[in-house]
């Protein structure tokens, strides 16, 4: 996101670690993604070091973003790779404190809520939309900057740890 405007769209495959080469059923219901899809894919290490001056110093939003934090960090721990420095933002908690009652604050009900196509578990997809959340969530909110928008909401960046 650069100047209130998703910029940039990026995509990738990655083919599991070898000791982590298990296809849940359930996971590959959701996203659709089994091994014949990944088998000709780069590892992790290969495709962070195609990321990795992206996301350096930089915001990563998620919904739910705990649970990406660890999934990256294990994945980092994994490669002995070194942590980058950056701060997460969970959409899940921004959305909870700026529109209150909604019957849920899963992707997919917000995504709903504010109007935004959603193929909910489609990587790619739901980053834009975490990214339409918080920019809608600005907008909601009425200031420029997400430095304003946690301060209003009383939540915190979710770092790297």
């Amino acid at each position: 996101i650069e100047n209130g405007k998703i910029t940039k769209k990026n995509f990738w495959l990655v083919k599991p670690h070898i000791d982590y080469l298990y296809f849940n059923p359930v996971n590959i219901m959701l996203h659709g993604i089994d091994e014949t899809k990944v088998k000709n894919a780069p590892e992790f290490d290969f495709v962070y070091s195609q990321i990795k001056e992206i996301i350096n110093n930089s915001l990563l939003v998620a919904h739910n973003a705990k649970f990406d934090n660890q999934v990256l960090c294990e994945t980092l721990d994994l490669y002995n790779i070194r942590y980058p420095k950056l701060d997460f933002l969970c959409t899940y908690k921004i959305a909870l404190k700026t529109w209150i009652g909604l019957e849920n604050f899963k992707l997919n009900t917000i995504c709903n809520y504010l109007g935004f196509n959603l193929e909910h578990h489609n990587a790619q997809n739901d980053a834009v939309a975490c990214g339409k959340v918080l920019l809608a969530a600005l907008e909601e909110k009425n200031v420029s900057t997400v430095e304003e928008l946690i301060a209003i909401l009383g939540i915190e960046y979710e770092g790297i740890k």
